[in-house]
């Protein structure tokens, strides 16, 4: 496995399965994969390793011709299985649209090739035996009309202009949380304030919702509330002094950084965080 780091370094939870390596794949050029149920197809010829483009020499396939639909095929299970947690597939980024599927049956669609997008597929795993994890993609190699930045729609590429990027590029893993977790977090400083503003969704509400600030491995911050709404709002004071402001705030020079502990029920999360101002002043 090429890529075997923690894929969210800004949002981490202890338990997690990274799902890059070697893929089976298969090119459609014929375009007849969803017709013929090749989400139940599970011999597909080639092998691909993930997250790198088919296009790619690290992919270990190299091809640079146009293939705009294709299938990506791998096992998958849960050692050690919780059935008191939930389950959350997460793709970092694949090029274009793409169907996913585990054991023949359709988990999600996505359309889009920049954004991350997860799917929950608790309901598709019961226990720790082997599930078959299949993902359509379709990139459309000439389309104009799609967000491509500097990817070429000619079969070599020239002047500016780079080979395509298709399919899955950046990591594939799932993640374990608790029944009620956080999925989201916003960060905005009041800097003038020396306060941390934290706009943070969970997946439902009643469970008590706690936020602790380290620096350097000692607490000096902490709030917790519980939480009646899927969309809850946390003031922190971080920056207490005038030392403070001259010693701890983020630039380039001295980029410091405070450690945050995020708790909501069961679930736990770490990030980080850094207190800077951007702004302008008389034309500058």
């Amino acid at each position: 496995m090429k890529r075997s780091e923690y894929p969210r370094p800004d949002l981490v939870r202890d338990i997690w399965w990274p799902l890059n390596g070697t893929w089976n794949f298969a090119f459609d050029n014929q375009n007849v994969g969803l017709n013929e149920n090749w989400f139940l197809k599970l011999n597909f010829p080639l092998r691909i390793e993930v997250p790198f483009a088919f296009q790619t020499k690290l992919s270990g396939i190299d091809d640079q011709s146009f293939h705009d639909h294709m299938w990506y095929h791998r096992e998958i299970s849960i050692k050690p299985f919780n059935p008191n947690k939930r389950y959350l597939l997460h793709f970092q980024a694949v090029d274009y649209e793409c169907r996913v599927y585990l054991d023949g049956l359709l988990v999600g669609m996505h359309t889009g090739g920049q954004a991350p997008f997860s799917f929950e597929i608790t309901p598709f795993i019961k226990d720790e035996s082997a599930h078959q994890l299949v993902v359509y993609v379709f990139d459309p190699s000439t389309d104009l009309f799609l967000p491509r930045g500097k990817q070429y729609w000619k079969p070599m590429s020239e002047s500016i202009w780079y080979t395509r990027t298709s399919g899955i590029y950046q990591s594939v893993w799932i993640e374990e949380v608790a029944s009620h977790y956080v999925q989201l977090i916003k960060m905005t400083p009041l800097f003038d304030d020396g306060v941390m503003q934290f706009d943070i969704n969970v997946s439902g509400i009643g469970r008590d919702l706690k936020i602790e600030i380290f620096d350097k491995g000692h607490l000096v911050a902490e709030q917790a509330a519980h939480v009646t709404a899927l969309s809850q709002r946390m003031n922190i004071e971080i920056l207490h002094s005038k030392e403070d402001f001259e010693a701890k705030t983020w630039h380039p020079d001295h980029p410091y950084l405070f450690d945050v502990v995020i708790s909501y029920g069961a679930d736990q999360l770490k990030t980080y965080l850094g207190m800077r101002k951007v702004s302008t002043k008389e034309g500058q």
